[in-house]
């Protein structure tokens, strides 16, 4: 089949051709964004709230060097010199993030520009067209019908006759955010034929999520080709789903267009918090064990996507009981979760045990958070001296007898359980 294309990509390249129109305060000034399209390249996925990404440059043909600006997407913010802000702790999906920035002036005269963020080790994304000029980034918002920006995927251009043809394209998957609040039944994207310019079509989808368990998920209208889905979806339950479009000419008995595969792909949000494979942990340390000496592995696990910064967990020991003799007995390895001795001390005589509470928190530690309880016994090693006291010497017919009583830690001591004693005759 033909090439499968976004019917609206070419609004986006030949965009950087446009000139904003304003009242012109300088004859030889352009009021607007220096660029149609900027690109920030950052190191890493997640990004920490308060995180400076760059500025963009902008001018009014005045002197003016603080504007007012607004961004569609509430995770970044633009401050009044142009510098642009993480608003809140993310994680770059796919490596890619992408919104537009808006100024209005006095008169009410818009300028927008297209913001790509880049996670800087993914050079596949970093080269593809398609990557750095989407139609729309459905991993931020799902858009309104009635939005004149409406996006538009249209099936492949068809040979005529009925000879087919393998397609030469993949439709890119379609991204949903899980958990959406709606409203539902919720428009992700109008899909249409070419030869809905000669003819009345209508449209249906067949597959998992339409008439397929889970069914009802998604739908679509038969006379405009916009899909819907229905309520929210859960990437815990399904993390992909592919559906079938179909396109018939009305009164045909047959297709007008091969069937078109649209996969969506449900993206990951942070809402596992870290589990312990035990509710509580009980180990044994000998006493006067050297630093370094491992002691017990806590693990714990996210139900979020693997793949992603939500199911990346990181340890640490949030407090000691008893803080003897130092406060900081142990530590624990932050990715593996192994608990070792940290300093010397460790005496059974003065401390039978130790309680350990240990934090279990997704997104390399900045995110939900899990617990457990670690209790750890100081054993016994033979580091006391057994002492001789309190001898007695009584006489009998027998003869002299000495009974010599042992006693160890305050108790008597004997390797014969029956017998606390020796005695010897004269």
């Amino acid at each position: 089949m033909g090439t499968i294309w976004f019917t609206v990509w070419c609004v986006l390249f030949f965009s950087v051709q446009a000139s904003p129109v304003w009242p012109a305060k300088d004859p030889k000034c352009a009021p607007g964004f220096e660029s149609k399209i900027i690109i920030f390249k950052v190191t890493g996925k997640y990004l920490r709230q308060g995180t400076e990404l760059g500025k963009v440059n902008f001018t009014d043909c005045t002197d003016g060097t603080e504007f007012v600006f607004t961004s569609d997407d509430e995770d970044f913010m633009v401050q009044t010199d142009g510098t642009l802000m993480v608003k809140r702790c993310m994680v770059l999906q796919k490596g890619q993030r992408n919104f537009n920035i808006y100024y209005w002036d006095s008169l009410g005269q818009e300028a927008t520009a297209s913001v790509v963020l880049q996670d800087n080790g993914d050079h596949e994304a970093a080269q593809s067209p398609q990557n750095n000029f989407p139609l729309k980034d459905f991993t931020n918002k799902l858009e309104d019908a009635a939005d004149p920006q409406i996006s538009i995927l249209d099936f492949p251009i068809s040979s005529r006759g009925l000879k087919r043809r393998k397609r030469e394209w993949i439709i890119p998957p379609l991204n949903i955010v899980e958990n959406h609040r709606g409203p539902f039944p919720q428009f992700i994207v109008q899909i249409r034929s070419d030869e809905a310019k000669l003819k009345t079509m209508q449209y249906s989808i067949t597959g998992p999520g339409a008439d397929q368990p889970p069914a009802g998920v998604f739908t679509m209208d038969k006379d405009t080709g916009n899909l819907y889905v229905t309520q929210a979806l859960d990437r815990e339950k399904r993390n992909m789903y592919l559906l079938q479009v179909h396109a018939v000419a009305l009164g045909s008995t047959g297709a007008a267009e091969e069937p078109m595969d649209v996969p969506v792909n449900v993206i990951d949000q942070n809402d596992n918090k870290p589990v312990f494979n035990q509710s509580s942990y009980v180990a044994e340390v000998p006493e006067a064990s050297p630093t370094g000496e491992e002691v017990i592995q806590v693990v714990a696990t996210d139900a979020d996507d693997p793949d992603s910064y939500n199911a990346i967990i990181r340890y640490r020991i949030i407090s000691q009981e008893p803080e003897e003799p130092s406060a900081s007995m142990f530590t624990i390895d932050p990715v593996t979760g192994a608990i070792s001795v940290n300093a010397s001390g460790l005496d059974r005589e003065k401390t039978l045990q130790y309680t350990l509470r240990v934090q279990a928190a997704d997104m390399e530690g900045e995110g939900m958070t899990g617990f457990t309880e670690v209790i750890i016994k100081v054993t016994d090693s033979n580091d006391n001296a057994s002492v001789v006291t309190d001898p007695s010497v009584s006489t009998t017919h027998t003869g002299l007898q000495l009974f010599l009583m042992f006693f160890l830690n305050g108790q008597p001591y004997s390797t014969e359980s029956d017998y606390d004693f020796l005695i010897f005759t004269i």
